[in-house]
């Protein structure tokens, strides 16, 4: 008897990014407050992302919706409290969602985030007085979310070379995004004749090296001259996550994005890279 061939009408049902073989994770932050924080800062550019979770770390990249900025934020298995990884796996993760499900904790609470293989993360929180966070610690609550398909990202690769390099605190980069924000909707950065730095608004310029003259732990690294233009409101928003560390650092390089990198205490790294903005010049 002649075997029927099954009727496929339906394309294959699009599943979640995920490893070949089940896997799994459970790490743990000494604060909620910290993970809170680094997930805030991926949200600003996109409401979801892809978390990369392997034995040595895990890593996120997401894009604007204008595919102008990118962030990319790294986590080494040293900047949390305690962190076991079964092997690589990909999950993908609602921002909003989470931020929702993370309301259930105090900042200053220890957390502990588990998955095992399929389409539930879990959420622990306990008492902050009892540290190491360990499986017999104290349990008050336990909160889950629902994992969503996320598209693949593709990872940007970084320049190791840049013209410009200007180390400062963040609370100074906000102010100075401030005060231009009231010109034009654009910010340049160009070395003059002299070697100085500047950060130009319409009409305004700000003289980096006289504004950074006596700060603490501010440095200002030229290797050649460039004139680089960018969206103001967008380093305007990448300095507001001033919260993530006390300084920031800038790098600049020709024909390139702009990189604004916080280094983040305990180790790992978000790095914001912006696209320049190409001026057309109208000929009379």
């Amino acid at each position: 008897m002649e075997r029927k061939k099954k009727h496929e009408s339906t394309p294959p049902k699009k599943k979640r990014p995920k490893s070949l073989v089940p896997m799994g994770f459970e790490v743990t932050v000494r604060q909620s407050r910290s993970w809170k924080l680094v997930m805030e800062s991926i949200r600003v550019l996109s409401e979801t992302v892809i978390l990369h979770v392997c034995p040595s770390m895990i890593r996120a990249q997401a894009m604007d919706s204008e595919y102008v900025s990118i962030v990319d934020v790294s986590l080494p298995k040293e900047w949390f409290a305690s962190y076991t990884c079964d092997g690589p796996v990909d999950i993908g993760v609602n921002l909003i969602a989470m931020q929702q499900v993370l309301q259930e904790s105090a900042d200053h609470e220890p957390l502990r985030a588990t998955y095992v293989d399929g389409d539930i993360l879990s959420f622990m929180f306990a008492d902050p007085s009892v540290l190491p966070y360990t499986h017999e610690s104290t349990i008050s609550r336990t909160v889950v979310m629902t994992l969503v398909d996320v598209e693949s990202d593709e990872r940007m690769p970084v320049r190791r070379d840049y013209d410009i390099v200007i180390h400062m605190p963040s609370a100074v980069l906000m102010e100075i995004c401030d005060e231009l924000e009231d010109f034009d909707y654009l910010v340049s950065i160009y070395v003059d004749r002299d070697g100085n730095v500047w950060m130009a608004s319409g009409d305004r310029e700000i003289n980096l090296a006289e504004r950074l003259a006596g700060v603490n732990e501010a440095t200002i690294t030229v290797s050649h001259g460039v004139m680089i233009t960018f969206l103001l409101s967008s380093v305007k928003l990448f300095s507001e996550r001033h919260y993530l560390r006390e300084h920031v650092t800038l790098k600049i390089a020709r024909e390139s994005p702009l990189m604004v990198q916080f280094a983040l205490e305990g180790g790992g790294s978000v790095v914001y890279q912006l696209a320049p903005r190409i001026i057309a010049v109208v000929e009379s």
